[in-house]
């Protein structure tokens, strides 16, 4: 389970940051002023995700199941975020303030996953070994995303494909985590709730992906 949990830190790290860039890039793409962008959007999502981790400390019982339930959220708002919010630009009035609330839910349900997965991990390893494996992965997550987004990602499947894929990565991540539920836990009906809803995720997410290219030559007709 350990190493499990400690691979989720880094894929859950990667994807952090890739909304984060995404959510950058489009707003530079759709408006402009690039610097003023990015500035907005990096001071927005950090102070969600301080806002998440705050959060954190009211959540002190079944911290697998609330994890999860993070990771669904987060798959579904962070991978429908960049078509919804290229339709919003084309065809309605709100697509500021429609932007500042995905950036601050994204970045509060990512300030949140660190935190439970430090106390999951406790229960596995010491708190200081925990605290230092978690924050190391989830720099050098950061890193792999902020190299892997310019070079590879971006100029090849583009910004809608990319928060997609993302979003898949949080979807597989909570449908794995869902195996490490005790026994006990696994004949509840809120388990089968969550297994449901990861593979919902999962699917809804996969069609979505392979629809992009007709998704996009509709934004871009529009």
């Amino acid at each position: 389970m350990k190493a499990t949990l400690l691979l989720s830190v880094f894929l859950i790290a990667v994807c952090g940051l890739l909304f984060q860039l995404v959510a950058g890039a489009l707003a530079s793409y759709l408006i402009g002023d690039t610097v003023t962008q990015f500035s907005l959007v990096i001071g927005i999502f950090l102070s969600s995700m301080g806002l998440g981790s705050f959060l954190s400390r009211y959540f002190e019982n079944k911290l697998l199941r609330v994890f999860v339930q993070i990771e669904i959220l987060l798959a579904i708002i962070g991978g429908i975020s960049t078509p919804i919010l290229f339709y919003a630009f084309l065809h309605t009035p709100i697509f500021r303030p429609l932007f500042f609330v995905f950036t601050s839910l994204i970045g509060t349900l990512v300030g949140l996953e660190i935190p439970l997965l430090i106390r999951i991990l406790e229960k596995e390893t010491r708190f200081t070994d925990a605290i230092a494996q978690v924050l190391a992965l989830d720099y050098v997550g950061g890193l792999f995303a902020s190299l892997l987004f310019p070079f590879a990602l971006g100029p090849k499947i583009g910004l809608v494909n990319c928060s997609i894929i993302a979003g898949l990565v949080n979807a597989t991540v909570a449908f794995i985590s869902c195996s490490y539920f005790s026994e006990e836990a696994k004949k509840e009906s809120q388990f089968r709730l969550l297994q449901f809803q990861s593979f919902f995720a999962l699917t809804f997410l996969g069609i979505l992906y392979f629809q992009s290219s007709n998704i996009m030559n509709f934004l871009e007709k529009s």
